[in-house]
């Protein structure tokens, strides 16, 4: 191995049922491989159907040989759990296990036979950690919150406890457990029993749009542009591609986004003469995340103030039928925009008028979405809980509440939308204060750089 470099082999490996654009896990790896690549060499076990969107995202990193793709899997697409038949599932599961297990057992030998090229192995998924073991001599492993197992009616018990096993035995293979906050670390000690000694605070960076928007007026042409401009390449020798392959997947993509821009054209295209308030919802569907009670807040919005304005909602998540069906409104007003680019993101939080976070909790402290819209000058709100209480040491316990929403208040919610929507000075200092306890990813990805060298010479 080179002892000048150190070579770290990154685990995150997901399913064909499991998408990578959207989830938290994903910026945070890519944020580290973009920011902390200088003197780290990177190999990314990820699942096939996930290979070109990475690629494209991190294409320089894989040009400059500071990153490798190591695609598992035979199913290049993502697998979508509603519209995919039972059989179909089970082969796809199959053929990953099948090519998981073939591709533990090669890096397995490499280890035994002292020729794995990798200095150590990061596990940014925990429940991944046995298998993860075995490419190297040392592991470093994340957790990123306790609340999988905090609400039993999103799991059963059976899962839960199967989930806790991994955990224990992640935490107790690992060398170094990475955590973002102090207080996942007081969990980790008082309800874990690891020991604080192992335990690494390093608080994510915060996302930064400006570099995707480089104006402050984004007009339709503009936002048009962004995905008639997405082009289909997958840069780097080492990534291998077929034609037909390629063909099928030029074709799938086509389709993707021409559905996707049809929902643009009905976003961007005026529909009634009163004014027009856009609110951008970016995260997954998931228990914990407050959905029930946002829809509840957007329903008092609109019947409150439906004849002032025409509020549309775009979300990045798949929207569980029963909402349409509870709220009359939502088939009209409720957009869905899955499968975003990162300029294609950073486009709709521009032209929206306000951000809403609804989650119950997140892994550290604030949201991710919050610190994208304040990069371009746009409002939120996300809901109280222990990740925005998390910011009270930065910004002060009674600045935080320009910050946040109590969506159990669902009356007091829908007051506060509105009041941001409609006064500027609210919305100035709201991305003001956002702005001023921003973590940079050069910092954040300077730190985890530094503990894999210090890891790596142990």
């Amino acid at each position: 191995m080179d002892k000048e470099n150190c070579h770290v082999i990154i685990f995150a490996l997901l399913p064909a049922t499991s998408g990578w654009r959207g989830e938290g896990i994903a910026q945070t790896v890519e944020n580290i491989i973009r920011y902390s690549a200088d003197k780290v060499t990177y190999s990314l076990v990820i699942g096939k159907h996930v290979e070109k969107e990475i690629a494209k995202e991190l294409s320089e990193k894989i040009i400059a040989n500071r990153l490798t793709l190591v695609p598992v899997g035979f199913i290049s697409k993502k697998l979508d759990r509603g519209s995919t038949n039972f059989v179909t599932h089970k082969i796809a599961k199959l053929l990953f296990c099948l090519s998981l297990s073939i591709f533990v057992i090669k890096q397995m030998a490499l280890q035994v036979l002292r020729k794995s090229k990798y200095h150590l192995t990061f596990v940014p998924i925990p429940l991944l950690a046995i298998p993860a073991s075995l490419f190297s001599k040392k592991m470093i492993i994340s957790f990123w919150d306790a609340f999988v197992l905090e609400y039993p009616h999103a799991f059963s018990k059976s899962v839960r406890m199967f989930i806790i096993k991994l955990l224990k035995c992640a935490m107790y293979s690992a060398d170094v457990v990475v955590t973002q906050s102090k207080m996942n670390k007081n969990y980790l000690v008082n309800f874990f029993g690891v020991n604080s000694e192992k335990i690494k605070v390093i608080e994510n960076g915060h996302p930064d749009y400006k570099c995707y928007v480089g104006k402050q007026t984004i007009t339709t042409e503009d936002i048009m542009l962004a995905w008639n401009s997405e082009k289909e390449s997958v840069p780097g020798s080492k990534i291998k591609l077929y034609y037909h392959y390629w063909l099928k997947k030029a074709t799938q993509k086509s389709l993707q986004d021409h559905l996707k821009k049809d929902v643009l054209h009905r976003l961007i295209t005026k529909d009634s003469t009163k004014e027009t308030k856009i609110i951008f919802v970016s995260t997954q569907y998931r228990v914990y995340k407050g959905f029930e009670s946002l829809f509840a807040a957007f329903d008092a919005l609109i019947k409150k103030y439906c004849s002032q304005y025409r509020f549309k909602f775009v979300f990045t998540a798949a929207i569980p039928k029963i909402f349409y069906q509870n709220y009359h409104w939502a088939t009209s007003l409720v957009f869905e925009m899955q499968g975003l680019s990162s300029y294609q993101h950073a486009c709709i939080y521009s032209i929206a008028d306000l951000v809403v976070h609804p989650s119950f909790v997140e892994g550290g402290p604030g949201t991710y979405p919050m610190f994208e819209a304040a990069s371009l000058n746009i409002p939120s709100l996300s809901n109280m809980g222990r990740h925005m209480l998390g910011l009270q040491e930065k910004c002060g316990k009674e600045s935080i509440d320009t910050l946040c929403v109590d969506l159990i208040d669902v009356e007091g919610t829908a007051e506060k939308i509105f009041a941001l929507l409609t006064n500027m000075e609210l919305q100035k200092q709201n991305v003001s204060l956002i702005n001023s306890i921003r973590v940079s990813w050069e910092d954040s990805g300077k730190e985890y750089q530094d503990l894999f060298r210090v890891l790596r010479d142990l």
